[in-house]
């Protein structure tokens, strides 16, 4: 490929990569609040994938304590297995809760908020499960790699709003 700078044609051989990245950008929530009373980890939200996504992924979510005096405890799943880091509360009142992850995901995979209350009297609620990623162009040029921080207009579809929480 020939780029012309001013007078000058520079010839050089030049890739671009769309590079799925966190980023600051929603593509999808799904904000019901949601609770358990259980005392081991129990399914409280969940999101379809509806396409194939595999990079970084920024997700967010809510997790509260409702009565009691012990802790509640919150951590992101994917078809029914841990990827997220274990989060725990014990005041009154929503923290949020942010992880990047890398995720490989495929039509029909499930993301998942897990749940569950330490001691008696709590109850875990959990609301705001956020997912937040963007495609970057990432240009090689020259030799070296440059990160164009540019998201592609036609960016990939959405998180599905279908099937937003377990029965």
């Amino acid at each position: 490929m020939t780029i012309a700078t001013g007078q000058q044609a520079l010839a050089a051989d030049m890739t671009i990569t769309l590079i799925p990245a966190a980023s600051d950008v929603l593509k999808n929530s799904n904000d019901t609040e949601r609770t358990t009373t259980q005392t081991s980890y129990t399914k409280i939200k969940e999101v379809k994938v509806n396409e194939a996504y595999t990079g970084v992924m920024r997700i967010k979510f809510d997790l509260s304590r409702v009565g009691g005096s012990d802790y509640v405890r919150g951590k992101i799943y994917k078809n029914g297995a841990p990827i997220g880091t274990e989060r725990s509360i014990g005041i009154l009142g929503y923290q949020t809760f942010s992880e990047d992850l890398a995720v490989s995901l495929v039509a029909n995979d499930l993301l998942q908020i897990y749940g569950y209350r330490v001691g008696a009297g709590a109850s875990c609620y959990i609301r705001n499960f956020q997912f937040y990623y963007s495609d970057k162009v990432l240009n090689f040029f020259n030799g070296q790699y440059r990160n164009l921080e540019t998201e592609i207009l036609f960016d990939k579809l959405a998180i599905s709003v279908t099937n937003q929480d377990p029965a």
